[in-house]
């Protein structure tokens, strides 16, 4: 059967070594269930050219002829890619691929096709079967001129590299996809592009009807409707395989027009060592990464706390992405053996599943800075980001150069981010350890200092606490005083200590030095509130909502400081859309006691004070003891009216350590137990 198009011999070009298919023919049955998956999608068949016969005149020691180059006349080309396709001196290489890569770019059509959408896709569509070398994908892409876009069938465990087929299990598959699906995202890119296509050629007729130039691609003789109905099949194929480059030729073309933003969600990556306990080290590269881009001005990212909350979850990537409301995924793997070091990852477009960029490091541990700071620039690089010259310079800023201190400091933020006080403390001796190598680690005593401030805020009020947590936040200003961390964590200090005109300045610098840091806007809100400047309260908590708005810390005080500023209104409508997050966070994190305590308050006000009792009760059967639930219980009764009840809870609170009185003498949710001469009482005993 020809190709759809006349003045060619063929829709479909399939390029392979025939190394590949013959341990257990999987390119044979790959074109067996392409061309099955196509004749359930398109209505008209379409031609694929593939050598089956390894006796057929086409093989790895003969010359190309005549017979071949009519083959190689097609619509598209797609090579199977392996770990032995891109072979400069092997006959697929250089008698398939780079000749049809010639003889595109001179021919009817062109190399690149442009879609209605505005996207330009090539008409070399790489279907993936195994891991490649890092030298490989740089042939191929300076081959191509274009970054290697490609539909992957690859079957991934530790220590296995090879092709997915129709029986693997998607859940054994740590790239969590199925051969199935794989072979249907092509059918569904078919359909997508198709009608681009088709429009594209009406429109081509119509300037033919009127006289206007003609493109360069000729009328077919037969009916006009016959011809539409061709290209209908043929765009459709085009686009179909050519679906996963089309989107994304641009870089990031689809994420583009979805409301002009472009968002991204970094999970945490796998980890593939044999040593289990190097979680840590897979989430703090993935952490570090997701914080870099968070600083650029033209990415929307999504928290660590909602990105982090689908580890182990088994959920595939178009479902997480759906979950999180994000155009495209970063998910990875980290193997750590001795000092060699092995990152995979791949960049997701969730509308479709198909890859916009992917890359294996296989390095030495000692260059992890290095290869965080290339899958950064490689992701803004996909995605068509245009980065400022201070926003390049934050992503090669590197803050320290000794991989073991690198290590301490990612153990301790990783205790930091549980929040319990066992895994506060823990965190600071690893800070602490990250700075016995590495004395100069800025980035380290910022991290000791927040986990000191952390420990003096919730669990030991004492002067030594709030000592440490000032040394350290000095030293991490006097090392880098150009740090915006660090004088974001200065001022939260400094707001401890009731220092807040100097707090004041602190936070500002930090914000002037970075204005996407979420840390500074909430800490600086906090202690607004604190203060009982409400208004400035609600101006900073709407810029940390707007920089984390599946966060469901900044939310919740923005409901309260439009509480204090009697704004019921806007109060009402921010509070539905907490309850919302506090949903969301609670479906991933049933036993999150902050996020239960905190979200009880919002049901109060949404008039479900059942529901509100019950998540209450749940945070303190969690932790019964903690200060801050207890303080919290307080604010609950007290919004249900239940003095003695807020009362006892307040006076629990301060019993065990809450000793912020500026705070509880600014806090609204009080107001029912605060003429109460019992409460005067209680905070009369905070010094």
């Amino acid at each position: 059967m020809a190709s759809i198009l006349p003045q060619y011999a063929y829709d479909i070009f399939i390029s392979y070594r025939q190394n590949d298919n013959k341990y257990d023919g999987w390119v044979t049955e790959f074109v067996d269930n392409l061309q099955k998956e196509l004749d359930a999608t398109l209505k008209n068949p379409v031609s694929i050219y593939f050598d089956a016969n390894p006796h057929d005149g086409i093989q790895d020691t003969h010359v190309v002829g005549e017979s071949l180059k009519k083959k190689l006349k097609c619509l598209i080309f797609i090579p199977i890619l392996s770990q032995t396709y891109c072979d400069e001196k092997s006959f697929a290489w250089q008698h398939e691929f780079l000749a049809f890569n010639e003889m595109a770019k001179v021919d009817e059509l062109g190399m690149n096709i442009t879609l209605s959408s505005g996207n330009v896709a090539s008409r070399i569509l790489p279907v993936r079967i195994h891991e490649i070398d890092a030298e490989d994908q740089q042939l191929f892409e300076n081959t191509t001129g274009s970054p290697l876009r490609v539909i992957d069938f690859i079957y991934k465990e530790a220590g296995v590299n090879r092709s997915l087929k129709p029986g693997d299990d998607k859940k054994d598959n740590l790239n969590g996809t199925s051969y199935r699906n794989q072979m249907n995202k092509v059918a569904n890119a078919l359909k997508d592009l198709g009608t681009s296509i088709v429009n594209q050629n009406e429109g081509r007729s119509e300037k033919q009807d009127t006289g206007e130039p003609a493109s360069r691609v000729p009328e077919n003789k037969s009916s006009k409707k016959g011809l539409y109905l061709g290209l209908t099949a043929l765009l459709l194929l085009i686009i179909g395989f050519w679906g996963y480059s089309t989107y994304f030729s641009s870089g990031a073309s689809e994420i583009e027009n979805s409301k002009g933003n472009k968002s991204i969600a970094v999970l945490p990556f796998t980890n593939m060592s044999a040593d289990k306990d190097q979680d840590y080290f897979c989430a703090g590269i993935a952490e570090d990464i997701r914080y870099n881009l968070s600083q650029l001005e033209g990415l929307v990212v999504k928290s660590r706390t909602s990105s982090f909350a689908f580890k182990d979850q088994d959920l595939d990537i178009l479902e997480i992405g759906a979950k999180l409301n994000v155009s495209t995924i970063l998910e990875g793997s980290v193997q750590k053996s001795g000092n060699k070091l092995r990152v995979t990852v791949q960049l997701i477009n969730v509308k479709d599943g198909f890859q916009l960029w992917s890359k294996r490091y296989d390095r030495e541990l000692e260059d992890v800075f290095v290869i965080k700071d290339e899958i950064a620039k490689n992701i803004v690089k996909a995605l068509a980001i245009k980065l400022s010259p201070a926003e390049k310079q934050k992503l090669e800023k590197i803050k320290t150069q000794d991989v073991q201190a690198y290590d301490y400091y990612i153990r301790g933020r990783d205790y930091f981010y549980k929040g319990h006080e066992d895994k506060v403390q823990l965190s600071i001796q690893m800070f602490k350890k990250a700075i016995e190598i590495d004395n100069s680690y800025a980035l380290a005593y910022t991290g000791m200092a927040d986990s000191y401030a952390e420990t003096y805020m919730y669990f030991d009020k004492t002067d030594v606490n709030l000592e440490q947590a000032l040394n350290a936040s000095q030293r991490a200003l006097e090392l880098d005083p150009k740090l915006a961390e660090a004088h974001a964590s200065h001022g939260l200090v400094l707001s401890q200590s009731n220092q807040f005109e100097e707090a004041e300045k602190e936070f500002k610098t930090a914000i002037s030095l970075n204005s996407r840091l979420f840390g500074a806007y909430y800490q600086y809100g906090r202690m607004s509130k604190a203060m009982g400047k409400h208004q400035q309260a609600a101006i900073l908590f709407e810029k940390a909502v707007e920089l984390e708005p599946e966060n469901y810390l900044p939310i919740t005080f923005l409901v309260g400081a439009y509480k204090d500023l009697n704004m019921k209104i806007k109060m009402l409508v921010v509070n539905q859309q907490a309850v919302e997050v506090f949903r969301s966070h609670l479906d991933l994190n049933p036993d999150d006691p902050r996020a239960l305590y905190l979200g009880a308050n919002c049901l109060i006000i949404a008039d479900k004070t059942d529901e509100a009792l019950i998540w209450l009760e749940k945070s303190l059967v969690i932790n019964p003891n903690e200060i801050s639930v207890l303080y919290n219980a307080a604010c609950v009764y007290s919004l249900l009216g239940q003095i003695d009840k807020g009362i006892d809870y307040l006076d629990r609170a301060i019993k065990g350590g809450f000793a912020f009185r500026e705070w509880i003498e600014n806090d609204s949710d009080l107001d029912n137990i605060r003429d109460d001469p019992r409460f005067q009482e209680i905070i009369d005993r905070i010094k």
